[in-house]
C-alpha cells in the first residue's frame, strides 16, 4: 500500500517561524467511512449496500469521492464493511480511474462503529485527518474547512449546517443534535438526543453556571464531516473503549476543554497528556526541547510543581492557547439551494455563493438529496445555471453531460416519439422505456426503468430496474430496485422496498411502507 494514500499537500507556509501554525500541518489524510447497514434507509437497503445506493443515479459514496478529488485528495482511504466491500471495490474499480482517484480500501466487521473504522487506518495516518461519511453530499470548498481548522488550532472541527424544513419536521431522534456554542463557534457542549432525556436533565447546572455565554441550540445538523488532529487520532488508539466519533469522541473532547494539566502531566479526566503547544512543537534548544524529543522524562525534573509548570504540554503563561478545542464550521447560506429567483438575486448581489451540505442517511434526506441534485443538473443541462441552484457548478456540472441527451421539455417534443414526456427537474437513467403518453414530472428515473401506457408519475424516486404497468398513478413515492407495480395501481407518498412483485393491481395505497416482509 502506498504510504501517501489519502493525503493532499497543503499550501506551503509563508513563514518558517516556529510560531507559524501552518508549518505544523504540511498535509492531511482523507478517510471515507463507507460502512453502516443503512437501517434508516430501509427497506431500500435490504440486500443492497448503503454506500453504493444511487442518489440521482450516482452511487452515494461517489459524491464524497468527487468532493475529495476536487480538493486535491486523490488517494483517500475508504473503510467499508465486510458485507459491502465487494460492491464498494467494484464501484471503485469502475469509476475511480476516470476521476483520477486511487483509493486504498480497508475492510472492517459489519458491526464496527465510526471510531472503530477510523482506528483500522490509524497506523497509516501521519497527520491530521479529514473524515467524511459516504452519505454526505457537499460542495463546501475543502480549503475553507481546513483553513478554519488551522486558524483555530482546533483539536476537532465539526462541519454542520442550519436545518431545513424537512429536517425540523422529521420525527427521527438522530436528527436532533444539541450544540453549545460560544465565541467563534467554539463547541463547549455536543450531544445527540439519544444521549439526553427529553427534559435534558443530564445537563448539570454547575456546567451552565461555568458557561454563561454559551448558546444551546438544536438548529444545526451535523454534516458527518470531521477534521481531527493527529493527537485526537492517537487518543482513539489509546482509548479502545471509544467506538463512535459522534456519540463518544466529540462529546468527550468537548467536555475536556478548559481543564487543567495534572502533576503527572495528564490532562483533565483523559489520563493522557494533551497536545503540545504549537509554539513548542519544533523546540530544539530551549529547556523543553529535550523533553519534547524524549531525551529526558518529565519525572527527571526537580519537583512535581516544576512538572506542571514546565510540561511541554502547558502553554506559556501569557498565551491564551487551549490545548484541547472543538469548533463548528457552519456552511454559508444555511446549507440551502437558492432556486428561488429572488433568493438567487440576493445572493448574487452579496457576491456570496451558497454552500450545499446534506447527508442522505434517512429516507427524507435521501429524497431531498435526489431532488436537489436533479435540480442542479437540470439547471446546467438547460443552460439556466445562473438563475438556478447556486451550487451546481461544482457538483451538477460534472454530472450534467452524461444526462444532457436524456432531457425533454414539458412539451411532447423530445427523444420520446410516443407522446411520452419527462418534465424538469428530472433525471433520466440509461435504457428508459416509456409507454405511449407516459407523463413524468420532477422525478428521478433510474437505469432500466419501464413505465407503461398512460401512467402518471410525479415527484418520485424510481431506482434501477423498476417496472410500472399501464394506467398507474404515482405521486411522491420511492420505488426500490427491481420492483414491479401492477396495472391501475395508485400510490401516494409511499415507500416500496426492493424486488416487490406481489402488489395487487386496481388498488390504492397512501402513506405506506411496502416490502416483501409485509406482504
Amino acid at each position: 500500500m502506498a504510504q501517501d494514500a489519502g493525503k493532499a499537500e497543503a499550501p506551503a507556509p509563508k513563514s518558517s517561524a516556529a510560531s507559524d501554525f501552518s508549518s505544523m500541518y504540511k498535509e492531511f489524510t482523507a478517510v471515507i467511512l463507507a460502512g453502516g447497514e443503512g437501517t434508516r434507509l430501509a427497506p431500500l437497503t435490504h440486500g443492497k449496500g448503503k454506500a453504493v445506493m444511487p442518489v440521482c443515479n450516482h452511487a452515494m459514496m461517489g459524491y464524497a469521492v468527487r468532493w475529495l478529488a476536487a480538493g486535491g485528495f486523490t488517494k483517500p482511504f475508504i473503510v467499508t464493511s465486510e458485507s459491502q466491500h465487494q460492491e464498494v471495490e467494484a464501484w471503485c474499480a469502475k469509476e475511480c480511474p476516470a476521476l483520477g482517484v486511487h483509493p486504498s480500501i480497508h475492510v472492517v466487521s459489519d458491526d464496527a462503529e465510526t471510531a472503530e473504522a477510523l482506528k483500522a487506518v490509524a497506523n497509516k495516518v501521519e497527520r491530521d485527518v479529514l473524515v467524511v461519511s459516504c452519505d454526505t453530499i457537499t460542495d463546501i470548498p475543502i480549503s475553507k474547512i481546513l483553513s478554519q481548522h488551522r486558524g483555530t488550532r482546533a483539536t476537532a472541527t465539526v462541519v454542520c449546517r442550519h436545518k431545513k424544513d424537512y429536517d425540523s419536521k422529521s420525527k427521527e431522534r438522530h436528527l436532533i443534535e444539541f450544540f453549545g456554542l460560544e465565541k467563534q463557534n467554539r463547541i463547549t457542549f455536543f450531544a445527540s438526543s439519544a444521549e439526553l432525556s427529553d427534559q435534558m436533565t443530564y445537563i448539570k447546572k454547575s456546567f451552565l453556571a461555568r458557561r454563561p455565554c454559551m448558546t444551546l441550540t438544536t438548529s444545526l445538523l451535523d454534516g458527518h464531516i470531521y477534521v481531527l488532529n493527529k493527537w485526537a487520532l492517537d487518543l482513539l488508539e489509546k482509548k479502545q473503549e471509544i467506538t463512535s466519533l459522534k456519540h463518544e469522541l466529540l462529546p468527550l473532547l468537548s467536555s475536556q476543554q478548559f481543564r487543567r494539566i495534572k502533576q503527572d502531566g495528564t490532562w483533565g479526566d483523559l489520563g493522557v497528556p494533551p497536545p503540545p503547544h504549537p509554539m513548542l512543537a519544533d523546540a530544539e534548544d530551549d529547556l523543553l526541547g529535550p523533553v519534547l524529543k524524549g531525551i529526558i522524562s518529565i519525572d527527571d525534573l526537580s519537583s512535581k510543581k516544576d512538572v506542571a509548570a514546565l510540561s511541554p504540554f502547558a502553554p506559556p503563561p501569557s498565551s491564551s492557547y487551549d490545548p484541547i478545542s472543538v469548533y463548528a464550521f457552519i456552511a454559508d447560506n444555511n446549507g440551502a439551494l437558492a432556486v428561488d429567483p429572488a433568493e438567487a438575486k440576493l445572493i448574487s448581489e452579496q457576491k456570496k455563493a451558497g454552500e450545499y451540505l446534506t447527508r442522505a442517511c434517512h429516507i427524507s434526506t435521501f429524497v431531498e438529496a435526489c431532488r436537489d441534485v436533479a435540480k442542479g443538473i437540470t439547471a446546467v443541462a438547460g443552460g439556466r445555471a445562473t438563475g438556478g441552484a447556486v451550487w451546481v457548478s461544482s457538483i451538477a456540472a460534472a454530472l450534467a453531460a452524461e444526462y444532457e441527451e436524456n432531457w425533454t421539455k414539458p412539451s411532447r417534443e423530445g427523444i420520446f416519439p410516443n407522446r411520452a414526456s419527462v418534465s424538469s427537474p428530472s433525471a433520466v437513467g440509461v435504457n428508459y422505456q416509456p409507454g405511449e403518453s407516459a407523463i413524468v414530472k420532477a422525478t428521478v428515473i433510474g437505469n432500466n426503468v419501464t413505465i407503461g401506457t398512460n401512467t402518471r408519475v410525479s415527484q418520485c424516486i424510481l431506482l434501477d430496474g423498476v417496472t410500472i404497468a399501464a394506467n398507474c398513478t404515482l405521486q411522491g413515492c420511492i420505488i426500490g430496485y427491481d420492483t414491479r407495480i401492477p396495472e391501475k395501481t395508485i400510490l401516494k407518498e409511499c415507500v416500496v422496498g426492493n424486488s416487490v412483485d406481489s402488489l395487487k393491481g386496481h388498488t390504492e395505497h397512501k402513506n405506506e411502507v411496502i416490502s416483501n416482509e409485509e406482504l
